[in-house]
């Protein structure tokens, strides 16, 4: 029985240095230079900055104020207008006559319509600064990363170990 434990343990350790092996061969196989590797991680750093910076400049040249700023000055015309016409119509009068009824509703969705079209415009000038804020630390970031990288190459060629090992099981 004791024969048996000690054989099984003596293949187990055998099994187990022969993987080892096994993986090791694979790790130098697929060693890949240290540089290269740097190289590799900082050109798809730059890149992935580039695309999200290409799309932030996207995202802020469709946005507008346009349709909020139509809105608020669709109220506020909207106000104006009953306003003059309620006024004209009650000073044109002699007798405590009074104006139309749809002189009121107009002054009042006006005031609505122009409400919601300035608290409109308060959200889009928000995202917009939002965005602007987005693109300058996008330019900051990759004009840091640029400048590293000219870095690097001044400085030459570095002490650096031959291969990296990377395993993969």
């Amino acid at each position: 029985m004791l024969w048996c434990k000690v054989r099984r343990m003596a293949l187990a350790r055998h099994l187990f240095v022969e993987l080892a092996c096994v993986a090791l061969c694979v790790a130098l196989a697929t060693a890949v230079p240290a540089r290269a590797l740097a190289e590799d991680r900082a050109a798809f750093a730059r890149d992935k900055l580039t695309l999200q910076l290409r799309d932030a400049r996207a995202e802020r040249a469709s946005s507008t104020r346009l349709w909020p700023l139509l809105t608020l000055g669709l109220g506020v015309s909207a106000v104006l207008t009953g306003t003059v016409v309620g006024s004209a119509h009650a000073l044109g009068c002699e007798h405590g006559c009074s104006a139309p009824p749809w002189v009121s509703v107009v002054v009042v969705v006006g005031a609505a319509v122009g409400s919601a079209g300035a608290i409109w415009l308060l959200k889009v000038n928000a995202d917009i600064r939002e965005e602007d804020v987005r693109i300058d630390r996008l330019d900051r970031d990759l004009e840091l990363q640029q400048r590293a990288e000219n870095e690097r190459r001044m400085m030459g060629p570095a002490p650096r170990p031959l291969f990296t090992l990377r395993l993969a099981f």
